[in-house]
């Protein structure tokens, strides 16, 4: 469903990418081109292993990518609560930044509020969504 609100054709980043399946290998598949960006060099290694055509893999945190073009779209499933906190805040407008204008967002995020431990973080869920209110993002439940 998510796909079929693209552009054919479209650029979809995916923020922490990891092992790139099923969601990047779907996306290039489907004629989409990639970026998948991942903090774990591991990962981003078996996502090159898949050999997409249309998608290439960065290895970096979020706070060190520097696109070099605008996207349609772009998607976290279970990876914004690997940022920190504290750094969470700055997250929603640098994506926003990075979108065309009228580009997606798509993401998972916790519901609990606080640290785990020091790989998981979540803010609460209106804390996103006041943090979206600050940027050009409109909610499309």
């Amino acid at each position: 469903e998510f796909a079929a609100r693209l552009p054919s054709g479209g650029c979809v980043l995916d923020i922490g990418c990891g092992t790139g399946a099923p969601i990047d290998v779907f996306l290039s598949e489907s004629g989409f081109d990639v970026a998948g960006i991942d903090a774990s060099g591991r990962m981003i290694e078996r996502a090159q292993a898949w050999n997409l055509p249309k998608a290439r893999f960065f290895h970096c945190n979020f706070f060190e990518f520097v696109p070099e073009k605008t996207f349609d779209a772009a998607i976290a499933f279970d990876s914004i609560w690997h940022i920190p906190l504290e750094l969470q805040r700055a997250i929603y407008p640098r994506i926003a930044e990075w979108l065309k204008p009228d580009g997606w967002f798509l993401f998972t995020h916790g519901r609990r509020k606080g640290s785990r431990n020091s790989i998981t973080a979540r803010w609460t869920f209106p804390n996103c969504v006041r943090s979206f209110r600050r940027t050009a993002f409109k909610l499309n439940p």
